[in-house]
């Protein structure tokens, strides 16, 4: 099933601790063991200052109309208020925000859109996450209707009193950040941080299906799991950073896209 090319922020392409070429501060927070590969990252709300990470290219990200944010998060939510997984928002005000979250009331994955007061998009997953081991997240939207992902399985609802119109990044006036672990808005204030690890965190400039998020949450979409049609193809073999990269032999060996 062929996929988009996504930005990653970070993923199991490393075979080093990621450096500052995918995002632009890394707050505090540890390099470990990530749920694939070797390398996820794991922040703690209690530190000081707060850890969290700040993304690069953002502006190409706020231009989006719909897409797709997908990861893996272990997190403890015991004692977390409103824990962001990803956030953007304007720096200036209080009011305009795009929140990726998990609600600390019902542990239930959950996405915010709110410009300038008004929300047109409060949706959860509704299936509680589970605290202290890794679980499949995933938010999509095709401009119309988003869909809020646990572990595969879409089960959106909207929150109690509020719509579901599909805003994306797009829809909000004033973005002016894009973070993983914390929303900072309101000239500079840092609110909702998230304790916990990521890893494999992507984002797309379209709305995955069903189907491809199914994949991503069993890690089927990996290459180590496609098998090459036949041998003209070229043959998998072990790869400089994890089971397999392809082999051609000059010849006739090729893969069509």
């Amino acid at each position: 099933m062929p996929f988009p090319f996504p930005f990653t922020v970070f993923g199991e392409s490393r075979s080093s601790a990621p450096s500052d070429d995918c995002f632009t501060y890394c707050y505090g927070g540890d390099w470990v063991q990530g749920k694939v590969g070797n390398y996820g990252v794991k922040l703690i709300s209690s530190d000081s200052p707060k850890n969290y990470i700040d993304i690069n290219n953002y502006s190409d990200i706020h231009a989006l109309q719909k897409g797709t944010i997908s990861m893996w998060v272990n997190p403890n939510i015991s004692g977390e208020y409103y824990p962001t997984l990803l956030g953007a928002a304007d720096n200036a005000v209080n009011n305009t925000y795009f929140e990726f979250y998990i609600d600390h009331l019902n542990s239930k994955v959950s996405y915010a859109h709110y410009n300038a007061g008004t929300s047109n998009t409060n949706i959860l997953n509704d299936t509680a996450i589970t605290a202290n081991t890794w679980s499949h997240v995933a938010l999509t939207s095709d401009g119309t209707t988003a869909k809020v992902y646990l572990n595969g399985v879409n089960n959106t609802v909207n929150k109690s009193g509020f719509g579901n119109n599909g805003d994306w990044f797009a829809d909000n006036s004033g973005l002016d950040n894009l973070i993983l672990g914390i929303i900072e808005y309101n000239g500079g204030t840092l609110i909702a941080p998230y304790s916990g690890s990521m890893d494999e965190v992507a984002i797309w400039d379209v709305p995955l299906t069903d189907a491809q998020i199914s994949l991503l949450s069993t890690g089927s979409a990996r290459a180590d799991s496609i098998t090459p049609p036949n041998a003209s193809d070229g043959a998998w073999v072990t790869g400089v950073s994890g089971s397999y990269a392809l082999e051609f032999n000059g010849t006739s060996d090729y893969v069509a896209m």
